[in-house]
């Protein structure tokens, strides 16, 4: 399950990254952080179970 979860993270960043090429930088820095937050959260509530 947790290895499912890491590839769905690194597709939405890889497509986070290409698609957004054309936001400014800070744009798709507070993305990737926002992406990561939200993974970090759904394994902790997934380790939680």
């Amino acid at each position: 399950m947790k290895f499912v979860i890491f590839g769905g993270e690194l597709l939405v960043l890889a497509a986070w990254l290409i698609y957004g090429r054309t936001l400014p930088l800070s744009l798709r820095i507070i993305g990737v952080i926002g992406i990561i937050i939200v993974s970090q959260l759904a394994h902790w509530v997934l380790k939680a179970r």
